[in-house]
């Protein structure tokens, strides 16, 4: 039986599948193997194949496989302590667990308006989002996602939201990129009316869509007082960002800015489970209640064994050490990359952490995009790397590879995407 899901140039993991996976590497069926250089975007922080996570979640199916999100019990309550204590700012001080970072978005936006709606402001209920932005595949998510491929044909479903643009400053452009990024946001702000507005949603570093794009502080000190002056609440994306990716707890932490919400995934659990937060400060949440309208839950919401995951993948990445390792080997990945600058068909090179992206000119006359058939000559040569991008005209390589992965994998993974290019921009 063939999937529905697979993306164009991955005709060949179709049949064999993958049927095996350690440290960074991804088996076949065959044997061969496949250097994961994109971390399933952004999932793997801690590398395939741990048996003490393994055992953990068996441990805990055995005694509670699932309870419902209404109960309590020891793995939520150890994960949110966890979470507050060690890896949230003071201010985010309550957990609400759903299953993936598409609901926890949701979550944040539910947050948002059911926050303003009680104290009265029900006129407040737009989101802005930026461009280049992706922020979930649920229908509110998707209506404050601007990347075109993924609300294709569902534009009916989707609400309109106020976009404004992104704050990707190129060489010698940080002033500029700046201030016209903010003149656009405050406009917005003006032609919408701030009493339509009840937050804004940002990824502090692009992901998939964007490609690793970041924004200097002065750009994020200015949104987040602007927020705050226009009783706008500032919802943070962590689902890629979070957990060290960026070589911070958060990635907001990296860009320098205190948010109102924020949601997470991926790195929460390193893959080990499904599971997803949102987190806010506790007055938003005590709003909720006293007015009788908290968070909806989802029925495998906060899943016992996926908490159990969760804690333990936070416990290696504090006992390793590997947020350190993530800067180290994050600035050997971007030694690496850099010089691909250079290369004939790469219009950017960028990134922080372990969070990097290729960037290449468009292609006319193929049948699939270049970043499609980048990912389809590179898991022909043996590695595996994430396609990005808006549109048909915007062709990103994302690199986002487990905190564990080797020196010796990290050169090979660029070698073979320098290989690959060269041949297809001859």
């Amino acid at each position: 039986m063939k999937l529905d899901v697979l993306r164009p140039g991955w005709d060949q993991l179709q049949e064999e599948g993958i049927v095996n996976a350690e440290g960074a590497r991804l088996f076949r069926s065959d044997g061969s193997s496949l250097l994961d250089a994109a971390g399933q975007f952004g999932v793997n922080a801690i590398g395939f194949g741990r048996k003490d996570i393994a055992d953990v979640i068996a441990e805990t199916i055995w005694k509670r496989s699932h309870l419902s999100p209404t109960l309590q019990c020891p793995e939520r309550i150890a994960l949110a302590e966890v979470l507050k204590q060690k890896w949230l700012h003071p201010n985010l001080d309550r957990v609400h667990f759903v299953n993936s970072g598409s609901e926890a978005n949701e979550a944040a936006i539910r947050l948002a308006r059911h926050y303003h709606y009680l104290r009265g402001k029900r006129t407040k209920w737009k989101i802005i989002s930026r461009e280049y932005s992706y922020h979930g595949t649920t229908m509110g998510a998707l209506s404050m996602t601007t990347n075109a491929f993924r609300r294709k044909g569902l534009e009916p479903y989707l609400a309109e939201m106020p976009v404004v643009p992104s704050c990707y400053c190129a060489e010698g452009e940080s002033e500029n990129s700046v201030n016209k990024a903010l003149d656009a946001l405050r406009a917005t702000i003006e032609s919408h009316g701030a009493d339509s507005i009840a937050a804004m949603i940002v990824e502090p570093i692009g992901a998939s869509s964007s490609g690793a794009t970041a924004s200097p502080p002065e750009y994020w000190q200015e949104v987040e007082e602007l927020c705050r002056q226009h009783d706008i609440l500032l919802i943070s994306d962590e689902v890629v960002t979070g957990f060290g990716r960026t070589g911070s707890r958060m990635g907001y932490d990296q860009a320098g800015f205190v948010p109102d919400i924020i949601s997470m995934a991926k790195g929460l659990t390193g893959g080990y489970g499904a599971l997803g937060a949102v987190s806010g400060r506790g007055e938003i949440f005590e709003v909720l209640e006293a007015g009788g309208l908290p968070l909806f839950y989802h029925t495998l919401g906060g899943n016992p064994p996926a908490c159990a995951a969760a804690f333990e993948n936070l416990k290696v990445i504090e006992e390793e050490n590997l947020l350190d390792r993530v800067d180290d080997m994050g600035s050997r990945l971007g030694e690496l990359l850099r010089p691909l600058r250079f290369q004939k068909g790469v219009k950017d090179v960028r990134g922080v952490g372990m969070l990097w992206a290729v960037e290449v000119e468009p292609l006319p006359g193929l049948d699939i995009k270049p970043s499609a058939l980048i990912v389809k000559k590179g898991i022909e040569k043996g590695v595996f790397y994430w396609p990005g991008g808006v549109s048909e005209d915007h062709n990103i390589i994302c690199f986002a590879p487990p905190f564990t992965v080797s020196e010796e994998d990290l050169i090979r993974m660029v070698v073979v995407l320098e290989d690959v290019i060269s041949e297809l921009y001859l």
